[in-house]
């Protein structure tokens, strides 16, 4: 005899109590985000009620599934066509492996002049911070917020300016490179405008949450 087929809202029931539990949400604290009231969320969840299709599919964008998420029953890795965001990749953690790739370079660098027998290079050891500089600028640029592209990018500009005026005073013939401390002046208008970047970024950010706060 073959298994008699739950109820269809007992399956929406379901699936909605399991994606609410696995975002750590109360009943209370989901209702408060679209605007319901607990009692509205506990009667989803029982059975009694479904929710409208508008807010099925707020919810569905919520928990990022698709609607058909909520009608079949199995696990979530079952229904892994259903889901529509991927899992977050750890950022700290690229942004680690990606700053190795200046490092390795260097040393990679500095081994084979060694290794020729030309002098010792060592400005190469600042232009490698330079670079890893730039790579978590560019990194910062795609993962984090303003506050960190502004902190990334100033700090980029110093260790530039740094890793040159190190290079002319290596290169030109003593003091004459080391005489340019002029070159310090540069990142000061830059580091500015980096800071105003990322000041307005978190006012908008605050402005922003307050309106959906009141809304």
């Amino acid at each position: 005899m073959p298994e008699e087929k739950k109820p269809l809202k007992q399956i929406v029931a379901e699936n909605l109590t399991a994606l609410r539990k696995s975002k750590g949400l109360t009943q209370l604290e989901l209702a408060e985000k679209f605007n319901y009231s607990d009692k509205a969320v506990s009667k989803w969840e029982k059975g009694d009620t479904t929710p409208d299709i508008e807010t099925l599919q707020a919810l569905a964008d919520f928990y990022g599934v698709t609607i058909d998420y909520f009608t079949h029953e199995g696990s979530r890795k079952e229904k892994e066509i259903y889901v529509t965001t991927k899992p977050k990749m750890n950022r700290p953690l690229v942004c680690f492996y990606y700053s190795l790739i200046a490092p390795i370079v260097a040393i990679l660098v500095y081994v084979l002049v060694l290794f020729f027998g030309h002098q010792n290079m060592w400005p190469i050891w600042t232009w490698m911070l330079a670079a890893d500089s730039i790579l978590l600028f560019v990194l910062s640029c795609v993962f984090f917020s303003r506050g960190v592209k502004s902190f990334f990018g100033s700090l980029m500009t110093w260790l530039i300016v740094l890793a040159t005026y190190l290079q002319l005073g290596y290169s030109l013939p003593l003091p004459q490179g080391y005489l340019l401390w002029e070159v310090f002046l540069l990142p000061i208008p830059i580091t500015i405008a980096f800071v105003i970047y990322g000041y307005t970024g978190k006012k908008k950010a605050e402005t922003k949450e307050e309106t959906s706060k009141e809304a």
